[in-house]
């Protein structure tokens, strides 16, 4: 550009124009290279300001995924620990229950077998002490049995589905809540770019 605006004053003064004016003309566009030198300068400034406050706005939105992250990790451990201690107490009540049971349930089956009307040991009964109706007490036994053995288990069926149908929905609310989260937070870094380039626009269009 110097170069240019001395070959311009060069040009006018062998073209018989005065060298005062050739002159001023040179400086106007000094000047104006000048101020022009400047505005690129104030321009490149912005542009790596609004570069590192997006890279800022970008670390800031990676930093807050983290830590929900984070939080939501440890509300997981916590909640494993309660299921692991519940599930310990537990274990525990069911062992005590099972001992319990193993020691008493062969005496209680055979006393309360052989007090029922299906056995008697009379004398004078030609040696038979059991009815010919022993059988109907195994049938009923055995329906029975099987009756309390399928309703328990589908019992613990619909439990067990019904839990992990809470585990989805509440996984699948987590993950919602967390999807419009860091969506708020890219829609404001989109505004805040955007704004910033309208105002380099009005900038630019006001010089």
């Amino acid at each position: 550009m110097d170069e240019i605006a001395h070959q311009y004053r060069v040009q006018a003064v062998q073209n018989s124009i005065p060298e005062d004016e050739a002159a001023e003309v040179e400086h106007t566009l000094l000047d104006t290279q000048a101020q022009l030198r400047s505005w690129n300068i104030g321009f490149a400034e912005r542009a790596v300001y609004l570069s590192s406050r997006g890279q800022a706005l970008v670390q800031t939105r990676d930093s807050a995924i983290s830590l929900r992250l984070a939080a939501t990790s440890t509300e997981l451990a916590e909640t494993s620990q309660d299921v692991a201690l519940s599930t310990s107490r537990d274990s525990a009540v069911i062992r005590v229950i099972a001992a319990i049971t193993i020691f008493f349930l062969p005496a209680t089956f055979t006393a309360t077998f052989f007090s029922t009307t299906f056995f008697s040991f009379n004398e004078g009964l030609d040696g038979r002490v059991y009815s010919k109706w022993l059988w109907l007490y195994f049938v009923v036994t055995l329906v029975l049995t099987a009756v309390v053995v399928i309703g328990t288990w589908l019992l613990w069926k619909s439990k067990e589905e019904e839990i992990s149908r809470r585990i989805v929905k509440r996984t699948s609310e987590d993950v919602t809540a967390q999807a419009v989260s860091v969506g708020g937070c890219d829609q404001r870094l989109y505004c805040y770019l955007l704004s910033c380039c309208d105002l380099l626009l009005q900038e630019l269009s006001a010089q």
